[in-house]
């Protein structure tokens, strides 16, 4: 759980990392039920993560959701990126990702502006659907 304050609102994030760990894998679709967003994370030294996200998490997104806000990560910013920025931004465009954030889980670098970025679209989607 991810708890975050986000102006005057209280949030708190359920956060399913499913694409590492192969015994979840073909359940994961049980862990899509109730999502409102989505963080896809590519890490920046592996292209392979990159054509993953392309290839396969998309698909499941159109499959599995009628419309969500996707955020897209590029993720262990503190080393050297294999991955170029157009690159990243072509894949962003073809998923239909709000944006690109490029963090670090090691350094703690915009994580946290990953989760509020998303949330802030998460609520301003589910006011402009009530």
């Amino acid at each position: 759980m991810k708890d975050l304050q986000l102006e005057d609102t209280r949030i708190k994030l359920a956060v399913w990392d499913i694409a590492g760990q192969e015994r979840w894998f073909n359940m994961r679709h049980k862990y899509y039920r109730g999502a409102k967003g989505a963080l896809i994370v590519g890490d920046l030294t592996r292209e392979d993560t990159f054509q993953q996200i392309k290839e396969f998490w998309y698909n499941d997104l159109q499959k599995y959701f009628n419309s969500i806000p996707i955020i897209l990560i590029g993720n262990k910013n503190d080393l050297d990126s294999i991955i170029s920025l157009e690159k990243i931004k072509k894949l962003e465009k073809t998923i239909g990702a709000e944006t690109t954030i490029l963090t670090s889980a090691k350094t703690g670098k915009n994580v946290e502006k990953a989760f509020g970025l998303l949330s802030k679209k998460i609520i301003e989607t589910n006011i402009k659907r009530d």
